[in-house]
């Protein structure tokens, strides 16, 4: 097992920040595992250095880096010139390109309906990410459906504000839940 999923087996909760003071907030609190989104190309360097610094994995979503498409040679300068503990991104090309490239990939999915997730569960099964992100994180019936079909782990994110959802979430199959509730971080 990778020391990111045991590190999420131990601490479930991933801060989801968007900005500095986000950021600044998780490491403070000292979140172990952090999704950075909505960055841009000037200040992904240095907040990736912030959380790695601090002892904080941190992953990079690819698809919101403002500056950046999501493509194979933003992968190549991001692995190289700033150095994220990993990546998340929709765009089953760029996973499946992360993983040839040894990045630690996180596959996001959007459960909007049944083909949605069909077409989901099909993809991870090809691609094969490190792990996936199910959003929205309030969906247990899908989550527990969507870990049976398939052997990577799971993480719920999205419109996850409560512990409640967190718990349902974590006993539905998944390992773990990203959210921008700072209330939550520390539980």
């Amino acid at each position: 097992m990778h020391a990111y999923i045991e590190t999420i087996h131990e601490n479930p909760i991933i801060a989801a920040v968007h900005n500095r003071p986000d950021l600044e907030r998780a490491l403070d609190l000292r979140v172990p595992m952090i999704f950075l989104l909505n960055t841009d190309i000037f200040s992904a360097k240095e907040f990736v250095g912030m959380a790695l610094s601090a002892g904080s994995h941190v992953f990079l979503h690819m698809d919101l880096i403002d500056g950046l498409a999501p493509c194979a040679k933003a992968l190549d300068y991001v692995k190289n010139r700033i150095g994220p503990s990993g990546i998340i991104s929709t765009k089953s090309a760029l996973i499946k390109y992360a993983r040839e490239q040894g990045v630690f990939s996180i596959q996001r999915f959007f459960m909007v309906d049944s083909a949605s997730f069909d077409q989901s569960v099909k993809s991870a099964k090809k691609i094969r990410p490190s792990m996936i992100e199910l959003m929205p994180g309030t969906i247990p019936d899908t989550i527990h459906r969507f870990a049976d079909e398939i052997d990577i782990p799971v993480i719920a994110g999205g419109l996850v504000t409560t512990r409640q959802q967190v718990i349902d979430a974590l006993s539905s199959g998944a390992i773990g839940v990203s959210t921008g509730k700072k209330e939550l971080w520390l539980e």
